[in-house]
């Protein structure tokens, strides 16, 4: 497991989350800072090359021991191997996406330091959710519903596999139940069952929404058996309506991108959105993550 770190309070609330999964699950916890040279151009002459480089490293050690003693007060008594890593120019978000080729989980702030107040969402954040190879994890202020259940955004589309795989992986691994969520945004049949050749009223869009979910979670019910699953059809606009759901939940999970999204985008607009407004830690999938 990948933490980033830079120093930043939202950081320092992903170490504590990351910590704590790591301990849950006995894997492994990295603390990633990595610095590069701005784009803004330095005064020839004013300063040392060399010396800038290593004042970088240094004030990147220093930013890597406070996350290492913030992590070991969070792990208080557990056993738990955490593992310090300075990238040297190269940019966070890049050696964020570098380490997802080998780490089963990322996990970052939403915002770390000399984040603009307009923007919702750090362009780390963005760029690392948009590109990683595995499952990243964006923790938005302090996680509202800790002891409620791991929620899962369900489409119908190829992510959701992955999604819900996911999403029973953190549930079994924390004890609480999962709760599967679709959303149906109008009567439109495409959005509801591609078979369907009448325009279905409420009572029909709800009971199509019910046997959708239905059917994706069949073999993951049979496959965890000890993990309480409940179901919800909502109405309305996706995203405000899992905002909504997943602030009951201890993690609120959706793929990358679900149906309706462009072929050349990785990051679609509801994961998006998520990010952006969520108030409980965001979990996206991408498509080829392989399913156990």
């Amino acid at each position: 497991m990948v933490v980033g770190v830079d120093g930043s309070e939202h950081a320092g609330l992903a170490v504590d989350w990351a910590v704590d999964a790591a301990v849950r699950e006995h894997r492994r916890l990295v603390l990633l800072h990595a610095w590069h040279l701005p784009v803004a151009p330095v005064a020839v002459g004013v300063y040392d090359e060399s010396e800038l480089h290593e004042a970088l490293d240094q004030a990147g050690r220093a930013i890597l021991d406070q996350a290492r003693d913030r992590a070991r007060t969070r792990a208080g008594g557990h056993d738990l191997e955490i593992i310090p890593r300075l990238v040297s120019g190269e940019s966070a978000a890049q050696a964020m996406v570098d380490e997802s080729i080998q780490a089963g989980l990322l996990v970052l702030g939403s915002r770390g330091l000399g984040g603009f107040a307009a923007v919702l969402l750090g362009s780390v954040a963005m760029h690392v959710a948009a590109h990683a190879r595995c499952p990243v994890v964006v923790i938005r202020g302090v996680p509202a519903g800790i002891d409620g259940p791991v929620v899962v955004g369900v489409d119908g589309s190829t992510h959701t596999q992955q999604a819900l795989a996911f999403g029973f992986e953190q549930a079994a691994a924390r004890g609480v139940g999962l709760l599967a969520v679709h959303v149906w945004r109008s009567t439109s049949p495409d959005e509801l069952d591609a078979a369907s050749a009448s325009v279905p009223g409420v009572p029909e869009a709800e009971m199509l929404s019910r046997r959708l979910l239905s059917e994706q979670l069949a073999g993951w019910v049979a496959q965890y058996p000890d993990v309480p699953v409940s179901t919800a059809v909502e109405h309305g606009a996706i995203v405000p309506s899992l905002v909504r759901t997943g602030h009951q939940g201890c993690l609120l999970v959706v793929g990358s991108r679900g149906l309706g999204g462009f072929s050349g985008l990785l990051l679609g607009s509801v994961s998006r959105g998520l990010l952006d407004h969520a108030d409980s830690p965001v979990a996206i999938v991408r498509a080829d993550r392989p399913v156990t």
